[in-house]
C-alpha cells in the first residue's frame, strides 16, 4: 500500500475548517533502497524522477539473488576505463545466464551536496562540517547531475550490453548512501558513483 504525507499547514487548515483529512500524495516511493536497511521503519523517500520510466517496482529485486555488482565512475563526464571493463564483465555475466530470466538495477549516488541558502552556522561543529564541502549546489542541481550519469550508464547497458529496457530499474539516491568519508576529496570522489547490479 502506498503511503502518503500530510503537511502541517494542510492539517491545521483542515482541522480549523472541521473537514476530513485528505493526505497529500507525494508520488511514487522508491522500492529498491527504501526498505533495504529498515524495512519496518515506516520511513519512505519519494522517488527522484530519473527521466527513465521504470518497467517494474524496484522492491521486487530485494527478493532476487545478486549475481554481479560494480560501482562505476566517471572521468571528465565520461565512463572511466575501469567502468567500461565492468560493463564488459556485466555483459559476460548475462551471457552466462543463457536463457534464464534476469534484471539489472542502475542506482546513482553523489557526494554530500550543500545548498548555500541552508548553510547557517549553528555552532562550531556545524560550521566545521559545512566547510568540508567545497562546492555548493541545490538539491535540484545535484539530482540533475546524478541523473545525467544514470542516463549514460543506462544507454551503455541497453546498448553495449544489449539488455532489454523492460529488465532495467533506475533510481537516484543523491547523497543518502555514502561508501566513503565526505571529509576528503578522495572520499567524495568515491561517493559520486553509479552502482549496477545483476539479479536472477
Amino acid at each position: 500500500m502506498k503511503k502518503t504525507l500530510l503537511t502541517l499547514a494542510s492539517l491545521t487548515a483542515l482541522l480549523n475548517a472541521g473537514g476530513d483529512i485528505a493526505p497529500i500524495d507525494n508520488g511514487p516511493v522508491c522500492g529498491l533502497y527504501s526498505y533495504t536497511y529498515m524495512p519496518n521503519s515506516g520511513v519512505e523517500h519519494p522517488c527522484i524522477d530519473t527521466g527513465i520510466a521504470n518497467p517494474f517496482d524496484g522492491s521486487m529485486l530485494l527478493h532476487k539473488k545478486v549475481l554481479f555488482h560494480a560501482s562505476l565512475y566517471f572521468d571528465n563526464g565520461t565512463l572511466s576505463d575501469a567502468s567500461q571493463k565492468a560493463l564488459d564483465a556485466l555483459k559476460q555475466k548475462i551471457a552466462e545466464q543463457g536463457g534464464a530470466d534476469y534484471y539489472v538495477s542502475i542506482v546513482g549516488h553523489t557526494s554530500g551536496y550543500e545548498d548555500e541558502a541552508h548553510a547557517v552556522p549553528l555552532n562550531g561543529w556545524s560550521s566545521f562540517w559545512q566547510n568540508l564541502t567545497e562546492r555548493t549546489m541545490t538539491r535540484e542541481e545535484a539530482a540533475s547531475e546524478v541523473n545525467a550519469r544514470i542516463k549514460e550508464v543506462y544507454d551503455a547497458v541497453t546498448g553495449k550490453t544489449g539488455v532489454g529496457r523492460t529488465r532495467v530499474y533506475t533510481e537516484n539516491r543523491l547523497a543518502r548512501d555514502p561508501i566513503a568519508t565526505e571529509a576528503t576529496d578522495e572520499g567524495r570522489a568515491r561517493n559520486e558513483r553509479v552502482d549496477i547490479a545483476l539479479y536472477e
